[in-house]
């Protein structure tokens, strides 16, 4: 049988978020975070104590006796189970939210417009044999673990498959740098009596000073141009600490449609500093998450080992909250046959649910009393011990990082690091720009201020049906400069500009505005949308960079 491998491939999130007040502006009313597809780790950095907590969302097609997930870390960890919530929360409250304002000059009469713009049966066996040393194999869960350590590929590849764990043979390659390193290896399979719907978040806890993504392992499974979005919680702000980091064009951004483009101007930032780079998509307090994961009294698992009807213990999962996600699904029909189809069953179209009382999950007449606890001890280490875990992470730090970038495999030859600067400014999740409209119509729409203060005007409508252009090539040119500035940050020293970009930002700013300027009567030199001059009008000009003795090179596309 083949075998499929889960690499930190990490599940999509479509987060949500109210529409911000705007006092007495007129905000777009369909500002939401802007979150992708890929690959999302989150780390927690404990200075003090040389600490790394880790948790890893996994995803995977196949079937259960395919899947195979590894990864390298640098000591011996101690392994938890996550929490998808983790990620949903972190989404929501992290990725970058654009939001366009509008105002109108001063003495105009503005209409009333609304604003919205635990693991069991471990054991550290410590064994040895052909070259490999086993720190610890386990039940986690859905998973059967190991953790071990090999001196060659070769051996700990075969030490896996002969032990069921299905690693296919063409991640050696991947496996090298790890080995040479004496990196420990975490290896998962799912469980016999488990399946793909009962995956769930892997944690794990290990000394060291640096939070790592192993990308040159995951590069075996990586997809063109994938999302990459980790997480730091520290004292302060992280910063790449071998990758550039570059800071985004604010007029790259589609503010008129709440920055659908974001992720596509990361991708271009990341390809103008050479491919391994990271923007920051917001740093600062994870207060504003305190409770969203776990509070006393979330759930009553007292109550809950009372309950020996069948109906009324899936009731009360309803009534308390639950989230009623694959996992939790699966854990409910393994102790209650037919839990998942009873519950699916009775939920109404507002999302409560009612179980019927009547409903039949035994088969055996008379139908015996549930035995709640083992189903209850079930759900405190695999659903509520997680959350509270997870909530820790928002009360324990000072800050949380969310860095994004987007590589392919062929860019994955380096692991990239995070430090810790506490010098570094917080960066807000909600980004404004605001639109300053005239009184009257005519030839201006109105003059976009975004957020790094730099204005330009923008035509109305009628000015590009005249002049035969736009508004996307109006903006086209800006598109050219994704990345404003492109620097090399550490722990202890400000940000050292590498290629700063403002400059042309600038010249095209004063020819776009010349140009309106003059097609429509209000001085300037008389030009059209084919002869603005000052910059590139596409993507980065092609060719090598050399910037301060270094070579950002273009980096290479992959196709599927």
């Amino acid at each position: 049988m083949r075998a499929r491998i889960a690499l930190l491939s990490l599940a999509s999130l479509t987060a949500s978020a109210d529409a911000l007040a705007c006092g007495g502006f007129f905000c777009d009313n369909q500002a939401r975070p802007i979150d992708q597809a890929g690959e999302r780790i989150v780390f927690a950095l404990d200075q003090a104590n040389h600490k790394v907590e880790m948790h890893a969302q996994i995803t995977y097609t196949g079937t259960a006796q395919e899947f195979a997930w590894i990864l390298p870390v640098p000591q011996p960890p101690d392994l938890f189970l996550s929490t998808d919530e983790l990620f949903t929360v972190l989404g929501r409250n992290t990725a970058p939210i654009f939001q366009l304002q509008r105002v109108f000059e001063d003495g105009c009469d503005t209409p009333n417009s609304g604003g919205g713009g635990g693991v069991d049966d471990s054991s550290d066996t410590g064994t040895t044999g052909g070259g490999v040393i086993v720190f610890s194999e386990s039940t986690l869960g859905p998973y059967e673990t190991v953790v071990l350590q090999g001196d060659s590929v070769q051996r700990v590849l075969d030490w896996l498959n002969e032990h069921d764990y299905n690693i296919p043979a063409n991640v050696g390659d991947a496996m090298a740098p790890y080995v040479a390193a004496d990196s420990w290896f975490v290896a998962l399979r799912l469980s016999k009596d488990k399946t793909t719907g009962d995956l769930a978040p892997i944690g794990l806890t290990y000394d060291g000073d640096q939070p790592v993504i192993p990308l040159v392992l995951t590069s075996i499974a990586a997809a063109p141009d994938m999302p990459l979005v980790p997480y730091v919680f520290s004292s302060g702000r992280a910063v790449p600490d071998n990758y550039l980091h570059v800071v985004i064009d604010d007029l790259a951004i589609d503010w008129f449609n709440n920055g659908a483009n974001y992720p596509a101007v990361v991708t271009a930032a990341a390809d103008a500093a050479g491919g391994q780079a990271f923007a920051t998509d917001f740093a600062g307090s994870p207060t504003v998450m305190d409770g969203q994961l776990y509070f006393d009294g979330r759930f009553d698992l007292p109550a809950l080992r009372q309950l020996t009807l069948r109906s009324a213990f899936l009731q009360a999962i309803l009534d308390q909250g639950f989230t009623l996600d694959t996992r939790l699904l699966g854990l409910l029909d393994s102790f209650i046959p037919g839990a998942r189809d009873a519950i699916t069953a009775g939920q109404d179209t507002g999302g409560s649910g009612f179980i019927d009382p009547g409903i039949d999950m035994c088969g055996i007449d008379p139908c015996p009393a549930l035995v709640p606890g083992p189903i209850v001890d079930a759900l405190d280490e695999q659903i509520v011990t997680p959350l509270r875990r997870a909530e820790e992470l928002m009360t324990s730090y000072d800050w949380v990082t969310r860095l994004t970038s987007s590589m392919s495999a062929a860019e994955m030859t380096v692991d990239p690091r995070f430090t810790i600067n506490p010098d570094m400014p917080e960066v807000a999740q909600t980004r404004t720009a605001v639109l300053t409209m005239p009184c009257e119509g005519g030839d201006l729409l109105g003059r976009l201020k975004v957020p790094d203060g730099r204005e330009l005007d923008v035509p109305s409508q009628a000015w590009f049906d005249a002049h035969g252009m736009t508004q996307d090539e109006w903006f086209a040119p800006f598109l050219g400069y994704p990345a404003s500035r492109i620097e090399q940050t550490s722990a202890d020293a400000p940000p050292v500009t590498l290629v700063d970009r403002g400059g042309d930002i600038d010249g095209w700013i004063r020819s776009r505005n010349a140009l309106l300027g003059a097609s429509s009567g209000t001085g300037g030199k008389t030009g059209t949308c084919g002869c603005a001059t000052g910059g590139l009008t596409g993507a980065f000009a092609p060719g090598l960079l050399i910037v301060a003795g270094m070579t950002l090179r273009r980096r290479r596309r992959e196709h599927a």
